[in-house]
Parts: C-alpha cells; structure tokens; sequence
C-alpha cells in the first residue's frame, strides 16, 4: 500500500476507540459522508458492522489519512468479517472503504453501539489482530471472535471499576513492568504467559518473573429465593474443573450462573441465565459480592446476586440451553436444607458459599 492511505469508515470503524486499536494510531478524523453505500456486515455480538456495501441513499462516517502499516492492519482486521479495501469516491476525494457486497445491509445506530460495545470492542480487536500477528489462521481467529468480545468485556470491566485502595498498595507508575506477553492457548477460555518485574514491600524489585494465567471472561451468579415459602433453588450439571481434579463425582449443586457476553451487564446476565436455565422470572436482584474466586491463577471475577422468585411446588426439573449442550435439573430446597448441604460438604462451590451466607443474613428482612 502507499505510504499515505486516505480510508472511509462508517459504523463502528468511525468510532475514535475502535479505530485506533485497529491501526494503532490516533487519527485526525474528518466527518464525510459517502453516496450509494449504506452499513453492512455481521450483527453486534461479533462488534458491529465493519464494512460497507452499495445501496441507495447514502452514509455518514470519517475521512482517516492512514500510515502504510495503519492501513494494512486495518485491511487485515476487515478481512476478518468478509470485507476488502476498495477504491471509492467522497465528494471529490478518492479513498479506500472496506467493502463487503455479500453482506447483509444493517443499521448502526452510533450513540446505542458506544454505550453497548465501545468499551470492550477495540480491546477485542487488539486480541484478534495480537492473535493474527502470531500466526493463528484467520479463520480460527474469526470463528473464535464472539469469545474474544467476552475476554474484551471483562477487561472493560476491570478498567471501568476498580474499587479503591485504603489497605493494600496504591499502584504508581513503575510499579509493574510486563517484559513480556505470550497467549500459549486461546479458545473459550485462553492461557497468558507474562515476564514481569514489581516492586517489593520492602523497596527492592523482584526481577524478572516467569507466571502464567488462566483467563476467561466475567461471570453472574444468581441464587433464586422465594421469602414467602422459604425456598431456593439450586441447579445441578456436570462440571469440568472437578473432573479435572480427579474428583470421582463431578456434578455439583450450585446457583444459576453464566458468562457475560460483549456489551452486557451483570444484571442482565443475571435474568437472561435465570430464564434458560431454570426457566425463572426474577423479580428483584440483591448484590451479595463481587470478587475474584482463585485470583492466584484465574482472571475470572464473580458478580453475585440473591434473586427474589416465586417457587411454588415444580418449579424445578430440567433445563438448559439447547445449542449449547446444557444439561441442567433443578432442585426446588428449603433454606434449612440448603444449609444442611453446605455443612455436611455436598454442597462445595464458592459462589453457592458466598450467597447462602448472604442469605442467611438477609433473611429475616426479606421474609419481614
């Protein structure tokens, strides 16, 4: 490409974040508008519209002046979602504009895509093309894009509320450097290896360190509670982390729980999974923690809730998401019960734990 690329983009791609995790540059942007094109490309869940396609009327978006390495990671990155860098003409302006004339035409309404997606989709981005830097095969990397968006959303939920520091350290600058960063293992989940350097408690630093993480995206969990009869109910499925441990049983009892997809809340993930698993209708979330379950190994971080529910007689039995394989019964018990079952053992899960403990304290009010 040349050393100077004049580009059109429109949708997401006119977002500032977006596009400079894509090229890797901050851009000076200038609003245009293209005639004959309209948005076009995959839905939200992979990011958004990325590419355009003819069509009658015309769409607003930038004019971006491109470095030659800007340009060819942006070609790379539209590559993904089945789209080319082709000419086109703005006014009187020649410039390239990712073109896809196979893809379905979609609205974008920019202010909603911001609110819902801005945050975690440029750090999606930044990991696929990461991933197609090292050599990972772009089919791969687009056929593993919605997870992406779930590592993404995580990682935006850590830059966007990090509570404060009044009893451990107050990170400054310096304090932590990555030398360097390897991702062994991506697919649902994904392996990172770091070399980092810190600073001691007593001053000194540590050198060079060698560590390795599991990463997955954030999670909900949600124990459903009817106050007026005095029930919960718990959900039962095969898990693979005790399987994995050697555990000789590895069903457990837990709460309703699930991932947060790109550009969701805990909350609803909390309602979403409370309907495919246990086919509940919450009528009230209660927060009873947000924590790092093991954070010596694992990024995941948990938001729990207690979800006030009506749990007559039969509102358990089976449930799950078909398309994702879910196998799940659930058991309709009494507050009695389920805190038999955490002191005899049976019941071993943190988040099971941590929300029947909330609960037991919050019960006299909520039956108040």
């Amino acid at each position: 490409m040349a050393d100077r690329t004049i580009c059109f983009l429109a949708g997401p791609l006119s977002d500032p974040g977006l596009l400079r995790s894509v090229t890797g540059e901050r851009l000076r942007l200038e609003p245009a508008r293209l005639d004959g094109f309209g948005t076009a490309g995959p839905d939200e869940e992979s990011g958004g519209p990325v590419c355009l396609r003819r069509a009658d009327g015309s769409v607003g978006g930038v004019l971006a002046e491109l470095t030659g390495d800007a340009a060819q990671r942006l070609a790379t990155y539209v590559a993904l979602f089945g789209a080319e860098l082709r000419k086109v003409r703005v006014g009187e302006e020649a410039a390239l504009a990712p073109l896809n004339e196979e893809a379905p035409l979609r609205s974008h309404d920019a202010a909603a895509w911001a609110q819902r997606l801005g945050p975690s989709a440029p750090l999606a981005a930044e990991e696929a093309l990461a991933a197609l830097a090292a050599g990972v095969p772009a089919d791969v990397v687009k056929g593993r894009y919605a997870k992406l968006m779930v590592r993404a959303q995580a990682r935006a939920n850590a830059r966007n509320d990090t509570p404060p520091a009044t009893t451990r350290r107050a990170r400054e600058e310096g304090d932590l450097v990555i030398e360097g960063w390897r991702q062994p293992y991506a697919n649902f989940f994904a392996v990172e290896e770091y070399d980092i350097d810190h600073i001691r408690f007593d001053g000194t630093r540590s050198g060079r360190l060698e560590r390795a993480v599991f990463v997955s995206g954030d999670a909900v969990t949600v124990l459903p509670y009817d106050p007026v009869r005095d029930r919960v109910l718990l959900v039962e499925q095969i898990r693979l982390g005790p399987l994995g441990r050697g555990d000789p049983n590895p069903w457990t009892l837990e709460p309703i729980a699930g991932r947060l997809d790109g550009g969701e809340t805990p909350e609803t993930t909390a309602r979403r999974e409370a309907e495919e698993e246990a086919g509940l209708a919450l009528t009230e979330l209660i927060p009873c923690g947000r924590y790092y379950p093991s954070p010596g190994a694992k990024s995941e971080f948990v938001y729990s809730y207690i979800g006030l529910a009506d749990l007559p007689d039969g509102a358990g039995g089976l449930g799950g998401a078909a398309e994702e394989a879910e196998d799940i019964r659930a058991h309709v018990l009494s507050f009695d019960s389920l805190m038999s079952l955490i002191a005899s053992g049976e019941a071993q899960t943190g988040p099971l734990i941590i929300s029947a403990l909330r609960l037991a304290a919050l019960r006299p009010s909520l039956r108040s």
